[in-house]
């Protein structure tokens, strides 16, 4: 088992005995990539093995027509829950980028369709952008009191010791707190010159899909797909057989959970 912190309990995958023209003509390009990001030869070496996050099951949260909690804001692909289990399951990719761009699409054509003015979506988008405006305002007019670099492989290591393959409500107190600290102590208001403007702008929305994050696992005192509580070995349908949804308004995240519906529908 691996306690998520870096380093510490991976396992080693020998390649050694691999014959060499193999290596060059079908895992040349693994091998490249094990000497320049790992510094060691996997014909030579053992490799060393750590969980990673491969897929983000969830997203942003949509209905039947992809719509969102925002007003004449639409979400499809990968970007939004509408097709997500408690596993990943092949092909959901595909389902998501092909059906539900198209549904999304034609979601928005009908809407436009039927409303007699676009200049709500032109107030949204202005609205947008006076908003964006005045946090690059608000950072620049501060001095730099951290580095982006730093704070987001803390909070990497926050969430990978939280919320690795076995979690329990200890570890995502903690770092819940550690999150809350690193937001308080290092990102509001400041502003980082050696990174571009993108980078210092998300980094706070960053922490808060963080705790978002880690306040779905705690409220699921459940074990179900991937989410795995020490403390909740069992899978509890008649209270959790639900969507998992978090919510961000105000400055304020709430959870709650919501059922799933039967049928889908054209409405």
């Amino acid at each position: 088992m691996c306690n998520g912190q870096e380093g510490i309990n991976k396992v080693f995958l020998d390649m050694t005995h691999i014959p060499e023209e193999v290596m060059e003509s079908k895992l040349l390009d693994f091998a490249e990539n094990c000497i320049t990001y790992l510094h060691l030869d996997p014909r030579k070496e053992f490799i060393p093995v750590y969980p990673g996050i491969h897929y983000f099951m969830g997203g942003i949260y949509v209905d039947e027509q992809h719509r969102t909690s925002v007003k004449n804001f639409y979400a499809a692909g990968e970007c939004c829950c509408q097709y997500h289990g408690a596993n990943r399951l092949g092909g959901k990719s595909l389902l998501g980028a092909i059906y539900g761009g198209i549904v999304a699409a034609e979601s928005c054509i009908k809407y436009m369709e039927n409303s007699s003015s676009s200049s709500e979506f032109t107030e949204c988008s202005m609205l947008a952008m006076k908003n964006v405006h005045e946090r690059i305002v608000n950072l620049k007019g501060s001095s730099k009191h951290f580095s982006i670099p730093n704070i987001k492989k803390e909070m990497n290591n926050i969430l990978n010791i939280s919320l690795g393959i076995v979690r329990n409500a200890s570890q995502i107190e903690i770092a819940l707190d550690n999150l809350n600290k690193l937001e308080i102590n290092k990102v509001m208001g400041n502003y980082d010159c050696t990174c571009g403007l993108y980078e210092n702008i998300t980094l706070e929305s960053l922490i808060i899909l963080g705790k978002g994050i880690l306040m779905g696992a705690y409220n699921r005192k459940e074990s179900r797909g991937a989410h795995n509580r020490s403390d909740y070995p069992l899978q509890n349908d008649k209270i959790y057989g639900k969507n998992t949804v978090v919510r961000y308004f105000d400055k304020y995240i709430s959870v709650s959970m919501e059922d799933i519906p039967k049928k889908r529908s054209d409405v």
